[in-house]
């Protein structure tokens, strides 16, 4: 990934928006740390990770009542709960994660 301020700068230059997230907290088991970053562009394309994957889809389906809203939003992501059926599958997403997405 390059460099975030590179990638912020090019960002502004499009005509239409973009969202960034954020992984602000972590609480158990995480592929990334607080600060990792994913942007999501026009046209669906994505840059950064905020996890191995557990997390990316439901993610991008939240950017979109961001860039609707215009709002900020904070997701907590409970990815060991016994009720999780499809994370909580021993994939090394078992932990709490809290994003931040925004535009």
């Amino acid at each position: 990934m390059r460099g975030f301020g590179e990638i912020a700068a090019a960002l502004r230059t499009l005509p239409e928006p973009s969202a960034l997230a954020t992984l602000v907290r972590t609480k158990g088991s995480s592929y990334r740390k607080p600060g990792a970053r994913m942007v999501f562009r026009p046209g669906g394309l994505q840059e950064g990770g905020i996890s191995a994957g557990c997390m990316e889809t439901d993610v991008k389906e939240r950017v979109a009542a961001v860039l609707e809203g215009r709002r900020p939003l904070l997701v907590t992501f409970d990815l060991g709960s016994e009720i999780d059926l499809i994370w909580g599958t021993g994939m090394g997403c078992a932990g709490r994660a809290d994003v931040l997405l925004e535009r």
